[in-house]
């Protein structure tokens, strides 16, 4: 089977850019796995805020010691 010079290169380029590719998703699944790697959305914090939505059953509590309660719509949170 005869291939071309051009064919052939672009067979190599086409075979490192995919080991590559292979070799990059591999590191960062390796990475998250390990915890070495969170991707995690930014937070802002604003100074009282308040509750206006949500969703499933969500628990605060005012210190470490006290008893978690649930959170109603309105609530404004503080510190802590």
């Amino acid at each position: 089977m005869d291939i071309s010079n051009t064919r052939r290169s672009i067979l190599i380029v086409s075979g490192i850019i995919i080991t590559v590719v292979i070799l990059l998703l591999l590191v960062t699944f390796i990475m998250i796995k390990s915890n070495n790697l969170d991707f995690r959305t930014p937070v802002i914090v604003r100074k009282n805020p308040t509750v206006t939505n949500v969703m499933d059953e969500v628990e605060y509590s005012k210190s470490n010691s006290s008893k978690w309660k649930n959170i109603e719509i309105g609530s404004v949170l503080k510190e802590g």
